[in-house]
C-alpha cells in the first residue's frame, strides 16, 4: 500500500520548496505519534499468532488511511507506520511485503534508508523489479542528503548501497557507489578511517569487475589529492599509517597487474621496505620471464612472510597469477606430442 504523497516533492526544486514550506506554515501538523505507539506496545505485548498479527496490520493500515484522508504531509508518522507494516509482514513470513513497506517507509524518512542493510538479504529471494526499486530508493536519498550538504549520513547509505550492489554482483556499479564516497570524504575531509575504508571498497569492486587501471588510477589519484595535514594526521597514528602502508601494497600489486614494471621498482624504493620492494620487484621478473611455477610460490606467500598482508593484497596476488596462467595457456599449441 503505497500512500499517494510524493514525499520527494519537497526536494525537486528551491522554488517548490519555498512554496510548499509557505502554504505549510500556519497549519499545524498533527502528530499521530501517540496513536503508533499506543499500537506499538499492544502488539508488543501480544502471543503474535497469526490472527493477531493480521489484526494490527489492519489498525496500522487504517491508521495510514485517516493520515492519508486529512491531507497531512506527515511525513515522520507514515513512515513509522510503514515499519511497523513491514515487521508485521516479516512476522507473518511474507517477505515480498515486508520489503515493499520498508521500501515505502524509506521514501517517506531518508533516515531510515540507512537501514535498508536489514532487508537485503530479503530482496535475492524477490524479483527484480524490487530490488530496482529498493536501489531507486537508496539513490534518492543520496542525491537529497547530497542536497542538503548532511554528508556524514549521506556517506552512510553509500556505503549500504554499495554493499547492495556487491551483494547482487553488481560490481561495476559498487565500484562507482565507493568511488563517489571516496570523493566525498576527500572534499569534505572525513577521518581517514573512512576515507580508508571506502578507498578499499572500491578496489575490491573493481578488480571482481575486471577494472585493473580503474584500480590502479584511483589510488594513484587518491594519493595525489590526499596531502598536507591529512597526511600529517596519518603520521601520528599507528593503525593509520598501518592503512596508508596497506594502501601503497594495494598500488604496487595494481601497477604489477597493469604491467607498469617500469613503475614499480621505482615506486617501491620509495615507498616500501626494502625486503618488501625486493618481493615485488621478483614478482614483476618472474612475470617477465613466464615463471609459472615461481610465480605461484611468489603470489601465495602466508600473511606474515614479507608483510603482514591483507585479505584484498592477497585475493588480488592470486588474480595476478591466474591472468598470466590463463595468458599462458592461450600461447600454447593445441595439440602436442
Amino acid at each position: 500500500m503505497f500512500s499517494k504523497f510524493n514525499p520527494f516533492s519537497r526536494f525537486q526544486s528551491k522554488s517548490s520548496n519555498n512554496q510548499a514550506a509557505a502554504a505549510l506554515k500556519d497549519k499545524e501538523i498533527t502528530s499521530y505519534q501517540a496513536e503508533i505507539d499506543e499500537i506499538n506496545s499492544r502488539y508488543n505485548k501480544s502471543y503474535k499468532s497469526s490472527s493477531q498479527v493480521n489484526e494490527f496490520i489492519v489498525e496500522y493500515q487504517t491508521l495510514l488511511r485517516k493520515i492519508d484522508d486529512q491531507q497531512e504531509h506527515n511525513f515522520r508518522s507514515i513512515a513509522s507506520i510503514y515499519s511497523e507494516l513491514a515487521k508485521c509482514f516479516l512476522k507473518l513470513g511474507q517477505k515480498s511485503d515486508a520489503v515493499r513497506n520498508h521500501m515505502s517507509s524509506a521514501r517517506y524518512s531518508v533516515k531510515s534508508a540507512k537501514y535498508y542493510y536489514k532487508i537485503t538479504p530479503m530482496l535475492e529471494e524477490l524479483w527484480e523489479p524490487t530490488f530496482s526499486v529498493a536501489v531507486f530508493s537508496f539513490e534518492e536519498a543520496s542525491k537529497i542528503l547530497e542536497a542538503d550538504g548532511k554528508f556524514s549520513i549521506l556517506l552512510q547509505v553509500l556505503q549500504e548501497l554499495g554493499d547492495s550492489y556487491t551483494y547482487f554482483h553488481y560490481y561495476g556499479y559498487a565500484a562507482e557507489t565507493f568511488q563517489h564516497g571516496v570523493d566525498i570524504c576527500i572534499c569534505h575531509r572525513f577521518a581517514p578511517s573512512i576515507l580508508f575504508q571506502f578507498i578499499f571498497n572500491a578496489i575490491d569492486s573493481y578488480t571482481l569487475d575486471d577494472k585493473i587501471l580503474e584500480a590502479f588510477d584511483l589510488v594513484n589519484d587518491v594519493q595525489v589529492r590526499y596531502q598536507g595535514d591529512c597526511v600529517a594526521l596519518i603520521n601520528k597514528s599507528t593503525l593509520l599509517n598501518q592503512k596508508l602502508m596497506d594502501l601503497r601494497i594495494y598500488h604496487t600489486i595494481l601497477s604489477i597487474m597493469a604491467f607498469r614494471f617500469s613503475e614499480v621498482a621505482q615506486f617501491c624504493n620509495a615507498n616500501l621496505e626494502h625486503n618488501v620492494a625486493q618481493y615485488f620487484e621478483t614478482i614483476c621478473d618472474a612475470t617477465k620471464n613466464n615463471e609459472k611455477d615461481f610465480l605461484y610460490i611468489l603470489t601465495h606467500p602466508s600473511k606474515q612472510d614479507y608483510y603482514p598482508f591483507q585479505i584484498g593484497h592477497l585475493k588480488l596476488l592470486d588474480r595476478h597469477y591466474q591472468n598470466v596462467e590463463s595468458s599462458l595457456e592461450s600461447q600454447l599449441p593445441l595439440y602436442t606430442k
